[in-house]
């Protein structure tokens, strides 16, 4: 159905996906947005070496050797995360602090890590 023309015009809405762009730029530079990229990098290799989405105990750093999902242990561990940070552009030492894996802990799993 066709507005009258005298009818009053109505400002056009912001999209939403507009809304939520402008909230994503603006925290950017911040780890939530790093570790999201990499995430999204991790759930692709995931689904590229396993050729199905992983489960919710499914681990997304994985033994790239194994044919079933095994969480990659140590320096693997590490490199994983490297390589994902930089393939997603985003900083690399930030997400390795904040996931805890400096050097001092590659001989220890990730359960060993994360404490708090």
């Amino acid at each position: 159905m066709l507005q009258s023309q005298t009818s009053p015009r109505r400002e056009p809405r912001r999209h939403r996906v507009r809304c939520w762009r402008e909230r994503a730029d603006a925290t950017e530079s911040g780890i939530e947005h790093a570790l999201l990229k990499v995430a999204i990098r991790c759930y692709g290799m995931f689904v590229k070496k396993f050729g199905r989405d992983p489960g919710p105990n499914e681990p997304l750093f994985f033994d790239p050797c194994s044919d079933q999902p095994v969480e990659a242990e140590g320096i693997e561990l590490h490199r994983q995360v490297m390589e994902a940070a930089r393939s997603a552009g985003v900083n690399a030492d930030m997400v390795i602090r904040f996931l805890k894996l400096e050097e001092r802990n590659l001989s220890r799993g990730i359960e060993g890590r994360i404490q708090r």
